[in-house]
Order: C-alpha cells, then sequence, then structure tokens
C-alpha cells in the first residue's frame, strides 16, 4: 500500500472512531468498522493503523461446534482447524455428513447434529474395537454361507441389493398406515442409508419383521442386501424367529434347513417348539424336542451343549414330559465333567436357572454352591429365589437375593420378588422388601443402571398398590426416556387417576431423540395389549406413529418404521383373536 492510501484509511478509521465513541462508549466505533469493506481493514490492520482495541474479535470458540469438528475429522470429513469455530469449511462437512444420512442439510452446527454424530461414531469406534475378532467370525460365517448349498446363492460377494418400490413421500404412509407400506419405506430408508454396520442392524430389523408378517419371500429377498455374513446369519434366525411368532410352524421348521450355523439352527427350533408350546400343540412340540436331542453332539462347545440341554429340559417339563427333563438335566451335568473352571461355572449356573423355572430350588440351590463368580450366578440366583417363593420358602428367598452381590441386580430381584410377594402374602411384607430396593438404588453408580432400577421401584411399587409412592419414585428416574415410560405406565395402571395424562405427555416431550419416543410407545402398546387393552394400545400407537413423523436420518427412519410395522402386526392379531 502506498503513503497516500495509507493515510486516507488512517483519516476514515480515525474520524470514525471518534464520533462513535463518544456516543456509546466505543460498541458503535466496532459496528462501523465492521461494516467498512474487508480490504479496507485488512489494509489498515497491516499498516497498524488500528489499535488492539478496534480490530474485531475472532467469533467466540463453542464446545458443541470444537465436539462436532472432532467428531467429523474422526470421520474422515472435516479437515479444518480444531478451534471450537463454525467456517465454511466446515458447514460444508456438515452438509456431506447429512447427505449421506438423508439429513436436511443445513450445514448447521447444532446439538441435534452432535447426538447424530455422536451415536455415528460410537458404532464405528465399538466396530473398530472388535478388531481381529470380527474378522475371524466374518470369516467363519462366510465359509459356513458358501459351504450350504441353501445358502451358497443368497449369499455373493459384491451382489446387487434389492429394490423396493417404494414411494418418495412417507408422510403418505404414516396418513394411511399398513404393514405392507411401512416395511417398503423401511426396507427402501435402509438401502439407502450409508454401507457398514449401522445399515446391515437396521436392514436386519427389516427382515425379522417381514418374517414376523409371514412373508418368507420378502425377508429372504431384503437379506440378501446384507453387507456382513455375520448379519445374514443373523437375520435367517430372525426368519425362522418370526414365521414361528405369526403361527406358521410348518414354514418355520421348512426356513430351518436355510440356516447353516448349527447353534443359531438349534436356538430357531427352541423358538419353534416354544411356539407350539404356546399354541397347546404338544405333540408336535415333544417331537421336535427330540429332534433336536439328536443335534446336542454338533455343537462345538461343552458351554452350547449344557445350555441347550438345559432350555430343552425347561420345554420338556412345560409339556409335562419330566423323564426327558431330568435325563437332559443329568446329560449336561455330566458334560461339565473334565472342563474348565470357567465352563463349569458357567454350566452349573445354566443348570440352576433351569431347576429353579422347573421348581425344584433344593437342587437349583445345590448347582449354584458351584459357582464362584458373583456375576455369573446373577441370573440363576434370581430364578431360584422366585422358586422358592413359590415353594412357600418366603425366608429363604429372602437370603437367595441377600447374596447377590452387585447392588443393581438386587434391586431388580427385590422388586420382583416383592411382586410375587404381595400377592401370595400381602402387601406389608412386599412393601418392607421394596424399601430395601429403594435404598440399593443409591449405591448403583452407572446412571443408567440406577434409573433403570428406580424405573423397575416405581412400577413395583404401582403393581403392589402403592400409587403415590409409585409417583415419587419416578420423580427420581434420572433417564428421560425410562421416566416417561413410567409415567405413561403408572396412567396406564388401575391407580390411573393418580397421574394426570398431562405429566407423562411432558416427560415424552423431554426425550432428546424421536426413535426413543417410537420405541416407547411401542413397548407401552405392547403391554397394554398384554392387559387386553386394546384401546389404551391405539392410544400409544398412534402417539409413536406421530412421534415418527420428524424422523429424518435414514438409519433411524428405517428402524422406526420396521417398529411401527411389528406394532401394526401385534394390534391386527389382537383385534382377529378377539373377533374368533
Amino acid at each position: 500500500m502506498d503513503a497516500m492510501a495509507a493515510d486516507r484509511v488512517r483519516e476514515r478509521a480515525q474520524s470514525s472512531a471518534k464520533g462513535c465513541l463518544r456516543g456509546s462508549a466505543g460498541l458503535a466505533a466496532l459496528v462501523v468498522l465492521g461494516m467498512a469493506a474487508p480490504a479496507t481493514l485488512q489494509a489498515a490492520r497491516e499498516v497498524g493503523d488500528l489499535p488492539p482495541a478496534m480490530v474485531l474479535p475472532l467469533p467466540q470458540s463453542s464446545p458443541i461446534v470444537l465436539a462436532i469438528q472432532s467428531l467429523l475429522s474422526e470421520l474422515d470429513l472435516y479437515h479444518g482447524s480444531l478451534d471450537g469455530r463454525t467456517s465454511a469449511a466446515l458447514s460444508d462437512s456438515i452438509r456431506l455428513h447429512q447427505k449421506g444420512w438423508g439429513l436436511s442439510q443445513d450445514g448447521r452446527a447444532t446439538e441435534d447434529l452432535l447426538q447424530h454424530l455422536e451415536m455415528v461414531v460410537g458404532m464405528r469406534r465399538i466396530d473398530r474395537r472388535l478388531g481381529a475378532a470380527r474378522e475371524e467370525q466374518i470369516g467363519a460365517a462366510r465359509r459356513l454361507l458358501l459351504e450350504h448349498p441353501a445358502t451358497r446363492e443368497l449369499w455373493r460377494e459384491g451382489k446387487a441389493a434389492p429394490s423396493p418400490a417404494v414411494g418418495t413421500d412417507s408422510a403418505l404412509c404414516l396418513d394411511d398406515p399398513s404393514v405392507r407400506c411401512l416395511l417398503s419405506h423401511a426396507l427402501g430408508a435402509a438401502l439407502r442409508a450409508p454401507e457398514g454396520q449401522m445399515r446391515d442392524w437396521a436392514l436386519g430389523d427389516v427382515v425379522a419383521v417381514y418374517a414376523k408378517a409371514g412373508w418368507s419371500g420378502e425377508a429372504l429377498a431384503a437379506a440378501s442386501g446384507l453387507a456382513d455374513p455375520r448379519s445374514l446369519m443373523a437375520a435367517l434366525e430372525a426368519i425362522v424367529r418370526g414365521l414361528a411368532e405369526s403361527g406358521d410352524s410348518d414354514a418355520a421348521l421348512a426356513a430351518l434347513e436355510v440356516i447353516p450355523d448349527p447353534p443359531r439352527r438349534a436356538d430357531a427350533l427352541l423358538a419353534v417348539i416354544q411356539g407350539q408350546i404356546e399354541e397347546h400343540d404338544s405333540t408336535r412340540a415333544r417331537e421336535n424336542l427330540r429332534h433336536l436331542a439328536g443335534h446336542v453332539g454338533g455343537l462345538s462347545a461343552p458351554h452350547l451343549q449344557v445350555a441347550l440341554l438345559a432350555r430343552m429340559a425347561e420345554l420338556a417339563a412345560r409339556i409335562g414330559d419330566g423323564e426327558a427333563a431330568q435325563d437332559w438335566i443329568a446329560e449336561a451335568r455330566h458334560l461339565l465333567i473334565g472342563a474348565s473352571a470357567e465352563m463349569r461355572a458357567v454350566g452349573h449356573a445354566m443348570i440352576a436357572a433351569s431347576l429353579a423355572a422347573l421348581d425344584r430350588p433344593a437342587e437349583a440351590a445345590g448347582e449354584l454352591e458351584r459357582v464362584d463368580d458373583a456375576l455369573t450366578r446373577v441370573a440363576a440366583q434370581m430364578a431360584l429365589a422366585e422358586s422358592q417363593l413359590r415353594a412357600g420358602q418366603a425366608d429363604q428367598a429372602l437370603v437367595t437375593l441377600e447374596r447377590i452381590e452387585s447392588p443393581r441386580y438386587r434391586v431388580v430381584a427385590l422388586c420382583r420378588l416383592a411382586i410375587a410377594m404381595a400377592a401370595s402374602q400381602g402387601r406389608a411384607p412386599a412393601s418392607t422388601l421394596l424399601d430395601q430396593a429403594a435404598q440399593a438404588v443409591d449405591a448403583i453408580d452407572l446412571p443408567f443402571a440406577r434409573a433403570y432400577a428406580q424405573s423397575r421401584l416405581a412400577l413395583a411399587r404401582s403393581e403392589i398398590g402403592q400409587p403415590d409412592q409409585a409417583l415419587a419414585a419416578a420423580g427420581r428416574i434420572e433417564d428421560p426416556a425410562l421416566r416417561a415410560q413410567v409415567y405413561w405406565a403408572l396412567h396406564d395402571s388401575p391407580q390411573g387417576q393418580e397421574v394426570a395424562q398431562d405429566l407423562p405427555e411432558a416427560a415424552s416431550r423431554a426425550i432428546p431423540d424421536s426413535f426413543s419416543r417410537v420405541w416407547m410407545f411401542a413397548d407401552l402398546a405392547r403391554a397394554r395389549l398384554k392387559a387386553g387393552d386394546r384401546e389404551g394400545a391405539g392410544g400409544h400407537w398412534r402417539r409413536a406413529l406421530d412421534s415418527s413423523r420428524p424422523i429424518t436420518d435414514l438409519w433411524t427412519r428405517a428402524r422406526a418404521f420396521a417398529v411401527l410395522a411389528s406394532l401394526l402386526i401385534d394390534l391386527e392379531r389382537f383385534g382377529r383373536s378377539r373377533t374368533r
């Protein structure tokens, strides 16, 4: 810059500053200088004509923007400075991320964007931590799929994903919902989501609901779009489970042949047998249990064999086949001879839980004496306490619960036992148990575990007829989604008049994301169906539907629509069962 130009800049700056400083203590001077052309300001700075107070400050650093910059950098979408300040480069990176996930491309650094990025990056970090074990599992699943005649064609490297015939306006589907429309939009959203584990997760949800609807062909077509062979293996099992849940056990048994993995095939057959028992088809359930017994030896690990035999024993007892149950328990015990100490502990805990379910508490307690690890024996301890209570051994049940070392599990066990005790011995002893549970809640360190335990306490208070204490306990739940769900459950209970509807509605609005609301209302609707309340279930269905409308993220929309389709199937089946 020449001397004359510098003089002109200096004169203009000083003249403006003097006039403005007289009127507003210097604030207007910054405004006037801010309106000057950028080149003029830069020239003034270069020749030192603006004192430090006259230089415009940089935008203040924001912790939200800094976090977004860091997460986008981890996703290799942002390569600028991690300074917490907005910029054109940051906005471009945000839009790129938003485009990939089907979000509105506004380029803004908001708290909602931060939550979405935390979810995506969290999934990526988990996937990376699996490391070599993940690659080994993928390789093993791929080999099984390629070796099995029924899945060799289904699994092809680089296969083309299915192309669902779906419109672009999902709002029309929400205005006039049907299972097929919801699933079609869920599939379309899942297939358009960025590839990876999260896409497979959403697609797996869709596959399971197609099977639940009884549409095995559509389920298999959707499963062919899965990129990870482990996801495809899980989807094949979900298809069998869904067909069993739909009541078509013949189709479920036929679909079993498509599963190349022996443990998954065994688990799926257990689901079929469970469905047959619920349909009071004891003859076929017994036949399939005998068939399954012949495949126990095909499982590679002793703990898998023990777990299968223990579950088979429970189901055999339910259909009155006590002899088979006893034989399978004995076989499970025999398998543990010579096993490692860790394997024996897991196996004895499984057998103990099975014996407790068979209402043989003394034998279950004996099995538990062989288990040293506190976490390994928790589930069996809870089952044993309930078995002891059913046998009229309340004092022994309390002793069993006192031996549960983890406070979060002890709270849940105390709540379950209190509900059972209220039915057999009255409210007073049950209330004493819940008072103990309330004290144990404060000893739980993890925030969500503490909130979950508090939610079980609130529901148990309501169940035994303590509505005021239940409402007070609900107000202390720290997690917004759990707190809202419990408020609604209390509102739906026989003492619901104690909970005004505006309380759960306000709590629902406090839930930070729409998908959590969809999931919560779906759970509440199923609870009302279980209670025989079709009208109450319908109210929660409509709330779930409305909660899904703001969702634009492709992955979340796919999962939300799958949840809605699954719930609609439940509602329609309930309606048909009432008209029979």
